[in-house]
């Protein structure tokens, strides 16, 4: 190890992480230098010579730490692969996120659970590492096209995170042609100068069709298309026009124009607008949003459902709804002409658009 230019500045900053660990300003103020000091650059150079020598490291949240002989900590998470950039997020203290570049990544591909070892680089950068281990493979299925380049057969994934194609054997293709959208499972990957090999699982029809896009992007995500039976049952059941007696609860919005913004082919129409001027000039706005919760009860099993699905999945010509239709598109879609309960918010405005309640 060669002598650092500076042994009395490297000596301070060791003695004080032998305390503790310290952020970059806390070390700089126990050093008694400012950010506009001359010798502020001279102590970032320091730092930088002392994490190449591999004698102290950076961790979590900008702090810096004295290196033991035996203190090379690996770091378990899920990697993710973020604009062909990895990362790896992990609960570990000092190393919540740690980046990983694609010549670190060795065979590892995105939802696959590895350990991976910082790397001992510029204090300035976000901590980098590599992988050393890959702890579990990610089972999920692989959505793409099969292409052909005049020698070997090839998947080529739909989802971008996956930054190399995936070799299809004659034996695995299982009929699958070039041209074709398929699901793949990942079989291996040892080299990372070769390609991963994959198996077709499932011919989902020509890449390119509406129907089969659809139904890539509903395999692929494990996306519920269709609703269980009871589930189907219990929301018809659930789907009664709104009673006299429930009107009477409630105020009545019904004299009031009221319009929805949506697709001309839009079905569920999940909340609408109101707006009239007031004697006092200013204007009246309601916005009313489909009470979803008076037909749906709690702890019901279309309740659950919904609770599953978490959301409606909107693709390119169709809806992946989360409640079944007979809710979504009828008795809790604000349809014209039709009556039906809402959760509305009235605001008042004036003619220049200060809110006033």
């Amino acid at each position: 190890m060669d002598n650092p230019l500076y042994p009395e500045l490297t000596e301070a900053i060791l003695r004080l992480l032998r305390e503790r660990s310290y952020r970059l300003y806390e070390l700089a103020r126990r050093l008694g230098i400012s950010n506009d000091d001359p010798r502020y650059e001279t102590l970032l150079g320091t730092i930088e010579w002392l994490q190449a020598q591999g004698l102290i490291r950076r961790g979590g949240r900008r702090r810096y730490f004295l290196q033991s002989p035996d203190d090379s900590p690996s770091i378990e998470g899920t990697l993710q692969i973020e604009h062909g950039i990895g990362i790896v997020r992990s609960p570990h203290p000092d190393y919540p996120e740690i980046i990983v570049r694609r010549h670190h990544l060795g065979t590892a591909l995105p939802g696959d659970r590895v350990l991976v070892r910082p790397l001992r680089e510029s204090s300035r950068r976000k901590p980098r590492g590599e992988v050393v281990r890959i702890l579990q493979r990610c089972r999920e299925l692989i959505g793409g096209t099969v292409e052909y380049d005049g020698s070997f057969f090839f998947l080529v994934p739909d989802d971008e995170a996956y930054y190399v194609d995936f070799l299809l054997p004659p034996e695995k293709l299982h009929g699958a042609r070039s041209g074709d959208k398929v699901l793949a499972r990942f079989v291996r990957w040892t080299d990372p100068l070769k390609s991963p090999e994959a198996e077709v699982v499932e011919i989902l029809g020509r890449a390119g069709d509406p129907r089969t896009e659809f139904a890539t992007v509903v395999k692929e995500f494990g996306l519920p298309f269709r609703f269980p039976t009871a589930v189907e049952e219990e929301a018809q059941r659930f789907a009664h026009p709104p009673t006299e007696e429930e009107i009477a609860q409630r105020r009545d919005f019904r004299a009031e124009i009221t319009f929805t913004i949506d697709p001309e082919d839009a079905k569920d129409f999940d909340d609408a607008l109101s707006i009239r001027r007031l004697p006092n000039g200013n204007l009246l706005l309601g916005v009313h949003i489909a009470d979803v919760s008076s037909y749906v009860p709690e702890g019901s099993a279309t309740d659950h459902e919904a609770f599953n699905r978490g959301t409606s999945v909107y693709l390119v010509d169709r809806v992946v709804p989360m409640l079944p239709e007979a809710l979504s598109t009828d008795i809790c879609s604000l349809l014209p002409g039709q009556d039906r309960l809402t959760y509305s918010v009235l605001m008042e405005f004036t003619p220049d658009g200060v809110l006033q309640h």
